[in-house]
């Protein structure tokens, strides 16, 4: 589950309200979520360099994925915006230490105005630099004077796949999604990973034991469990979501839907044309999904997709 809003940092806080002014609420959490599991971070840095780094690196990687260019140059200009503030701050508390090493008077120390402009120097001296604003969307520029060049860091890999007989945690330590996985047999029609949307667990057993190996299937329980799941399932990910008893309610998962790769296959489980049509009507997005009773065999269905 998100941390409450309350328990945020400044960095984390402002990343969140970046997101959400582009994309739902929902979807955020999700691009979020993801960045975070690729950069191998707990939550959001706090730190100006780490932060400036996760930011131009993992989570603008994310952005690529669901936003065009206006938009994720949007949320970048926002952070940038609070990334100068940050930068602005650490310069005036510098200014203010350095003044005060070589003044022995009573004199105050110059003070910062308000607005967030340049703190004003003693009288005599000049900045040796006038700091142009950073802007987030250009990762080459330099930030404000004070503040090192930050390289743009690699982007961590993603968990590896797992092995025969091999049970992995999505997201350690709050699990209990796993996955489990079969050995892969090489097949050009088989999905790179089928998602399981159910409450229901024998619905879960019965399209591992149909694919017999040819991908691994997830179970999903929640909505970061979709999201940490789109990040290792590959790009033909077929999802299976159990109409009957969804782990994700169909509102939320339609919500979610733009983290899904372009090529994923949805299937509705046990519902009908018609069901899928009177979907259609109030969900748009779910016009490309396939509906299937429980006649059909939910694993075979699944392969045939791929």
């Amino acid at each position: 589950m998100p941390q409450p809003a309350r328990s945020l940092g400044p960095f984390a806080h402002a990343t969140r309200e970046a997101l959400e002014g582009t994309v739902s609420r929902l979807v955020a959490e999700a691009l979020l979520d993801r960045a975070l599991l690729a950069s191998g971070r707990a939550a959001v840095p706090e730190e100006i360099l780490a932060f400036r780094g996760f930011v131009e690196g993992p989570l603008r990687a994310e952005l690529a994925r669901v936003l065009d260019a206006a938009e994720i140059a949007h949320v970048l200009e926002r952070l940038g915006n609070v990334l100068w503030m940050a930068t602005s701050d650490v310069r005036a508390l510098s200014v203010a230490r350095d003044w005060s090493a070589t003044r022995t008077s009573t004199t105050p120390p110059p003070t910062v105005r308000e607005s967030g402009s340049h703190p004003r120097m003693p009288r005599g001296s000049e900045p040796a630099v006038v700091a142009k604003r950073p802007t987030m969307p250009a990762p080459a520029s330099s930030p404000p004077e004070g503040v090192p060049s930050l390289p743009r860091p690699p982007r961590s890999p993603l968990p590896p796949r797992a092995a025969v007989g091999e049970t992995v945690s999505l997201r350690a330590p709050r699990a209990p999604v796993t996955i489990q996985a079969l050995p892969r047999v090489v097949a050009r029609s088989a999905p790179t990973a089928i998602l399981v949307l159910s409450l229901d667990a024998r619905l879960a057993l019965q399209t591992t034991s149909e694919v017999a190996g040819r991908c691994p299937v997830i179970t999903v329980g929640s909505p970061g469990d979709l999201a940490r799941a789109t990040a290792i399932g590959g790009e033909r990910l077929v999802v299976l979501v159990d109409t009957t008893l969804p782990s994700i309610d169909l509102p939320t998962f339609v919500a979610l839907s733009p983290i899904l790769p372009p090529t994923a296959r949805v299937i509705l489980w046990g519902a009908d044309e018609r069901q899928r049509a009177r979907l259609v009507t109030q969900f748009p997005a779910a016009r490309s999904w396939l509906a299937s009773d429980d006649a059909q065999a939910p694993g075979m269905l699944a392969l045939s997709l791929g």
